[in-house]
């Protein structure tokens, strides 16, 4: 199919179904419409005549303008103003998606396609809405010039693994809600907020909490069974929060649960938690999974029953030494906490006898 320079526009559905259609060319589109090529699936080529690349010189394109279609390289333009995030929906024999020569600081249009490989544009600082939604693809690394994850951004989507960036501050509603895959957000210590169920029912294993974060979501890891490491670093001000991690851990809680249901909530493979401030009265009250109890601050003070019937704890590591330890204020109904074995902390391996603990890659660990 041949384009005359007359054509700027293909409207909706104007080759939607047209199986053996496998070439476009043009001169002046600009414009591909709703659906205008969807169901195309022998289409591999799309492209300006004076140009070897695909769809570099399109200005807008709509929502699903080639789902289910053949195409595979693709590079977009300066001229780039609209991509909707499902244009290239159930596209999966995707290869390259170069946005390098684009001016756009959001990027999206690939929900439900299937790619090999993103490269984004110097500039860009979010991924947009619904961007990646259901898509598959191996390994992708955003670049640290990303600071937003928007609303479902990777939702439901099937990847070896995701690394987000170290200048990271939001991730927002369900961004990694359902996600299939490793994900690894620990590089990004500038993270400041976690939106409503950003991480539920997905394959997160570690979560280290910035230091800095000020607002987790309700729900934001609930349902999350394979989470083995937790950092929790305030204590929540949610109204619906009634007591203990309710508090804390509300983040794994559906939010109608309570303390008596509690337990159906926090995974099973839950074994670390990192506590980043001082612990109150019933904040992690009855967590049977823990194991080890990490208690990053050592000017601290425990509250009243904070680890009360956690029965499985075995080890705390202190972030300090033997003897700032002993003067630790320890809350009544505490056992949990004061029988379990005590590691202090050591950057170097230590030539005394003891017990200690260090960091490996965020992830604390006994010498």
């Amino acid at each position: 199919l041949t384009l005359g320079n007359s054509t700027t526009r293909i409207d909706t559905s104007a080759f939607n179904g047209c199986k053996k259609l496998e070439t476009v060319t043009y001169t002046a589109l600009t414009e591909v419409g709703e659906k205008a090529f969807s169901r195309c699936s022998a289409l591999k080529v799309f492209r300006n005549t004076k140009s070897t690349k695909n769809l570099d010189t399109l200005v807008r394109i709509e929502s699903q303008a080639f789902s289910s279609s053949g195409i595979k390289n693709i590079t977009f333009g300066a001229c780039l103003e609209l991509l909707v995030y499902d244009a290239f929906q159930y596209c999966t024999n995707l290869g390259t998606v170069d946005f390098s020569n684009t001016t756009r600081t959001n990027i999206t249009g690939l929900a439900y396609s299937k790619f090999e490989k993103i490269i984004f544009p110097s500039g860009t600082t979010e991924i947009g809405q619904k961007a990646f939604m259901g898509a598959y693809f191996g390994t992708l690394t955003l670049p640290d010039t990303v600071r937003i994850i928007n609303e479902s951004a990777f939702k439901d989507a099937v990847a070896t693994k995701i690394i987000t960036g170290r200048k990271l501050t939001e991730i927002k509603n369900y961004a990694f809600s359902g996600f299939r895959g490793e994900i690894d957000v620990n590089a990004s210590q500038s993270l400041d907020s976690i939106g409503y169920r950003a991480f539920a029912e997905s394959e997160i294993k570690v979560f280290l909490t910035p230091k800095g974060i000020h607002d987790i979501g309700k729900e934001a890891f609930y349902g999350c069974n394979k989470l083995e490491v937790l950092a929790v670093s305030f204590r929540s001000t949610s109204e619906s929060a009634s007591n203990y991690a309710h508090e804390c851990l509300g983040v794994l809680f559906d939010e109608r649960s309570d303390l008596f249901t509690q337990d159906k909530y926090i995974p099973a493979s839950l074994h670390t938690l990192i506590v980043n401030y001082d612990p109150g009265t019933r904040d992690f009250f009855d967590i049977p999974s823990i194991k080890t109890v990490v208690l990053n601050k050592n000017n601290i003070t425990i509250g009243v029953e904070a680890f009360g019937w956690c029965s499985k704890i075995e080890r705390v590591f202190y972030k300090g030494t033997a003897e700032e330890w002993a003067n630790v204020t320890i809350g009544a109904n505490n056992a949990e906490i004061t029988n379990a074995t005590t590691y202090f902390y050591s950057e170097t391996e230590p030539t005394a006898e003891g017990n200690f603990w260090h960091y490996v890659n965020g992830i604390p660990t006994a010498w």
